[in-house]
């Protein structure tokens, strides 16, 4: 067995070495070894997310301050330019872990809040209201599922015996589209038990809405 002292040794210098390599290594090509291209044409984050399936980068200021953001603004700034004061960086594909480039747009923060009402990703528990020609759900032109298809998802979730890897594969979605679903994020107008965390029962209540 290796001594507790020499293991202790062992890992502080990977950890400078992890250190030394995040320092050296340019941003885009630090960046993008953490990206996979998917069966919907998205270029998926593989790295760090939030709990919403965004994606997170570390960076270094010259002043040696490393600083958290989120990947798609990144990859805008990267390959785009400049993100000016005021925007945000909006996906035509809805899928919050995809950074490529032309799946992204930049609007204001009323467009991306109609975008985000437009793809049925408003807040739960609050009512929306929908002007005309504002879609959601599968009356988006780029919904994959059907509300029948997402409540028959939640209930074989909550349900448990199945992954959202397979669901996701067995619907022809990504996971991260399963993921929102089953949590209620998106498809928030659809009944049927969601969950914030986990399943059902393990980390939180079920809460049906609709």
């Amino acid at each position: 067995m290796i001594p507790y002292f020499t293991r202790m040794l062992v890992s502080i210098y990977g950890l400078a070495l992890y250190n030394r390599d995040m320092k050296l290594t340019p941003i885009r090509e630090r960046f993008w070894k953490h990206v996979e291209c998917n069966a919907d044409g998205c270029w998926e984050w593989r790295s760090h997310k939030q709990w919403q399936g965004y994606g997170q980068f570390k960076i270094r200021h010259s002043d040696g301050r490393w600083q958290t953001k989120m990947a798609h603004r990144v990859a805008w700034q990267i390959e785009v330019g400049q993100i000016p004061p005021g925007l945000y960086v909006c996906h035509h594909c809805d899928n919050p872990s995809c950074v490529r480039p032309d799946h992204l747009f930049l609007g204001t923060a009323a467009e991306n809040n109609a975008d985000r009402n437009a793809k049925g990703r408003q807040a739960r528990g609050v009512k929306v209201r929908r002007k005309n020609g504002d879609r959601r759900g599968e009356e988006h032109p780029n919904a994959k599922l059907t509300e029948a298809i997402v409540l028959e998802i939640r209930k074989r979730y909550a349900a448990g015996g199945v992954s959202q890897t397979a669901l996701a594969k067995e619907y022809g979605v990504n996971q991260t589209k399963i993921s929102e679903a089953v949590r209620g994020i998106t498809w928030v107008h659809v009944g049927g038990p969601t969950t914030h965390k986990g399943r059902p029962g393990k980390h939180s209540a079920p809460v049906v809405i609709g």
